[in-house]
């Protein structure tokens, strides 16, 4: 396969340069940022920063030494506003959705809201509203469904993949 298949959201090459790193997407796109311009990145020492290598499918960068991995989506989301703006709005729809079908998950096993040991009625309803989507919290409603969190995360996205 086709490392540029998708070619805005992959990675061609890259390189750090002193305190920049510069990008290069399957599309042509010449990507330049800061180091200190992104949380992540503040993280790769001076040292580390030429150590970076492009995953095999050109999907992120990675850092062997912090152990950092950072996609083409990450440094837009720094450089252009409106791209960031964007993916806040996906993220936001996604979690939605996920909320929906983790809630047809617990009806669908006779459960109500304050039947989830370690939840508030408060915590569930944010959790299937997409608005609280943490590990713990799901991991207590998955328990509480007798599912492993990867269980319960496998069943929602295949509700949400029968729906669409």
């Amino acid at each position: 396969m086709s490392r540029c298949g998708a070619q805005d959201s992959l990675i061609a090459a890259a390189t750090a340069i002193e305190d920049r790193l510069l990008v290069i997407t399957c599309a042509g796109e010449q990507l330049e940022i800061g180091f200190g311009d992104l949380p992540a990145l503040k993280r790769v020492r001076a040292r580390d920063r030429p150590r970076l290598e492009v995953a095999s499918d050109g999907s992120y960068i990675h850092w062997p030494t912090p152990d950092i991995h950072l996609d083409v989506d990450s440094i837009r989301a720094v450089l252009d506003p409106a791209w960031r703006d964007r993916l806040r709005l996906q993220k936001a729809a996604h979690d939605e959705r996920y909320g929906i079908a983790l809630r047809a998950l617990r009806e669908a096993a006779g459960l109500t809201q304050r039947q989830i040991p370690g939840l508030s009625d408060r915590q569930v309803r944010r959790i299937e509203h997409g608005a609280n989507l943490r590990a713990a919290s799901l991991e207590r409603y998955a328990a509480a469904l007798s599912l492993s969190l990867a269980e319960l995360l496998d069943a929602a996205a295949e509700r949400l993949a029968s729906r669409s």
